[in-house]
């Protein structure tokens, strides 16, 4: 199993990019024992960032564990990171992300 981790602080910081096989499952796991007042995003990309699209967030309060299919043979080679994209999204706290593929 592959993962990545990081400890969100403020808008702008991500996990770094992991790559998911089409047709997995990739597991989202928001630890937020720092009081993270935010919304974490879930991002993807098929050319290494250059283009970068949302798939899915959350507001996060305190521990979050997810679970997402990812059935759509279009994510060939896709990878994928979390984080707080813009200032919006943060208001005060971290929290540790974890993005695990198979």
């Amino acid at each position: 199993m592959s993962f990545v981790t990081s400890n969100i602080t403020s808008n702008g910081v991500y996990t770094e990019w992991l790559s998911v096989p089409a047709y997995s499952r990739i597991g989202v796991i928001i630890s937020s024992s720092g009081a993270l007042s935010g919304i974490i995003s879930l991002q993807q990309t098929l050319d290494g960032g250059s283009n970068v699209y949302f798939v899915d967030s959350w507001a996060v309060s305190a521990l979050s564990n997810d679970l997402l299919d990812i059935s759509d043979p279009m994510v060939e080679g896709c990878q994928m990171r979390l984080g707080i994209v813009n200032a919006t999204e943060h208001t005060s706290g971290s929290a540790v992300v974890r993005l695990q593929a198979p």
